[in-house]
């Protein structure tokens, strides 16, 4: 992965300042790339040293000189996404910008814009000839990234599909979700299916339910009009929280690759269903710029989800997202049945749990019962943790770093497979049909307290936070 290209559309957009060009400046400080350009473009007037500026704040610490050299191999170009004769400038630059520098032609291309964009920028790219169909024998690449979510619903999924195969090949084409590179949820599949601990008990006879949390505590930090569009279930639980889903109740893949993965991951998704659940939107959200002041857009969703499968009878599994709660926190609980109590003296204890925390720390722990210390029959519970980044004393990289790479170097892991993406719009969409009931709530707080308390209740769950 020596030499690459760098197109990003939308280059002046949040998710450019925040993740991909600090990304990259990663990915050149340690050298996993050295020969490169990068080129932005989106509508705005700006120039490269605005689009750094905005981007610095998201590095951390900073070789000046490095920084220095990576402005020195950027351009920026402005375009409008309609229009043919932009798209003509921009692959005259392109071409331009990889003979200064002595590149091979090997093109990635992030659309890091909304996917109400992605049909019209497929067909820019295409017929420009920012990149083309993949040719047998070709010694170089183009590659096209299509950040999540991916479409608005299934109908628009579907034509932004059609839209991408009348210019691409398969092979081409990474729909990512950045959660499948973090280090702890790469590692799910190997966690539960190399230990003879876990993979004997992974199923309804000794699992009580699964409990799936997705929570920020930031507001919407300027992106108004994307998220009063897209709301908490398309941003979050649609493609997050379903693919966490799919990763922990999938079954045993022929082979651990990319295509055997997503087979089993999709066969789960085409079986899962919403029973039941509720909404909130968090006080002052209709105040946020470039949101509607009557808008009833959900950012938070609590869920109970089924999956009509064999091993997960009876299994409910739950999702908790919203924004603006009262901590950071991607996890995934999975609460074990109780033993049936034959010591009569030491009936009152808590189920085993394990707990695979994803953001803000990678790390897994295990909830056990073991005796209180000087008494005879108290039962106590403790936890048995692995911190990922104290253990192996080394910083997960950063998961925009991780997919670049993996991209790069073409490895289609970190893609979601377009009917993975199909059947989770099927189950989001259906969602229509339950008419939730939706509560206000503070900020900074764990949601909608009496909603929660009293679906706690119901289903006999106890949140974990």
């Amino acid at each position: 992965m020596s030499e690459c290209t760098f197109i990003i559309l939308g280059a002046s957009g949040d998710l450019a300042k925040r993740k991909l060009f600090p990304a990259l400046y990663k990915l050149v400080r340690d050298q996993k790339i050295q020969r490169y350009a990068i080129i932005g473009a989106a509508r705005d007037e700006l120039t490269v040293d605005d689009i750094f500026a905005r981007a610095e704040p998201f590095v951390g610490s900073i070789d000046k000189e490095l920084w220095q050299s990576l402005i020195g191999k950027t351009s920026y170009i402005q375009i409008d996404f309609d229009d043919e004769q932009s798209f003509s400038r921009l692959a005259s630059h392109v071409s331009t910008i990889e003979k200064k520098y002595g590149l091979a032609g090997n093109r990635l291309i992030y659309l890091a814009t909304p996917s109400t964009f992605f049909c019209s920028l497929t067909h820019q790219i295409g017929k420009s000839g920012i990149a083309s169909r993949n040719l047998p024998g070709s010694l170089t690449w183009q590659r096209l990234i299509y950040e999540k979510p991916f479409g608005l619903d299934e109908v628009s999924a579907r034509q932004i599909n059609e839209c991408i195969h009348e210019w691409f090949d398969e092979s081409q084409i990474y729909r990512v979700d950045h959660y499948l590179t973090k280090e702890l949820v790469s590692s799910i599949v190997l966690i539960r299916f190399t230990n003879i601990i876990f993979e004997p008990l992974w199923n309804h006879k000794f699992i009580d339910y699964v409990q799936i949390n997705l929570s920020e505590t930031l507001a919407l930090e300027g992106r108004g009009r994307y998220y009063d569009h897209y709301g908490v279930m398309r941003d979050i639980v649609q493609n997050h929280g379903l693919q966490l889903l799919s990763l922990v109740a999938m079954e045993l893949p022929e082979k651990l690759d990319a295509a055997k993965i997503q087979n089993e991951k999709t066969k789960v998704l085409e079986k899962t269903r919403i029973d039941d659940g509720f909404l909130g939107q968090y006080q002052g959200y209709r105040d946020e710029i470039d949101v509607k002041k009557d808008s009833t857009m959900p950012t938070f969703a609590c869920l109970k989800l089924s999956i009509d499968r064999p091993r997960w009878a009876g299994v409910p599994f739950f999702i908790k997202a919203g924004k603006r709660l009262e901590r950071k926190d991607t996890s995934i609980h999975i609460k074990f049945k109780n033993v049936d109590c034959t010591l009569k003296e030491s009936c009152v204890y808590e189920s085993d749990y394990l707990t695979i925390q994803i953001d803000p720390d990678a790390r897994f722990s295990l909830q056990l019962n073991t005796k209180l210390p000087e008494s005879m029959y108290e039962v106590m519970p403790i936890q048995l943790v692995f911190n990922h980044d104290y253990a192996l004393r080394t910083a997960t990289p950063e998961s925009y770093e991780i997919l670049l790479e993996q991209i790069i170097k073409g490895d289609q892991s970190v893609s979601v497979r377009f009917d993975e993406i199909e059947h989770a719009w099927s189950i989001v969409d259906a969602l229509q049909k339950l008419s939730l009931l939706s509560y206000d709530y503070q900020p900074l707080t764990q949601g909608p307290h009496e909603a929660l308390a009293q679906f706690a209740q119901k289903y006999r769950i106890r949140w974990r936070v």
